[in-house]
């Protein structure tokens, strides 16, 4: 649950850094969403085969 919430919050960054069009925010925050997102669908994919 905690790697979804900060995937969310990493994914509307990653929202206001494409309006802004900063690239090293976008690359950053964005690097971060994929590492945080695959945290949560490996962590909930773990539960759900136990």
């Amino acid at each position: 649950m905690f790697f979804a919430v900060m995937a969310a919050l990493l994914l509307a960054l990653f929202v206001v850094n494409v309006i802004h069009g900063t690239w090293l925010g976008l690359i950053s925050t964005g690097g971060l969403a994929v590492l945080m997102g695959y945290n949560a669908y490996r962590a909930w994919f773990g539960k759900r085969r136990t």
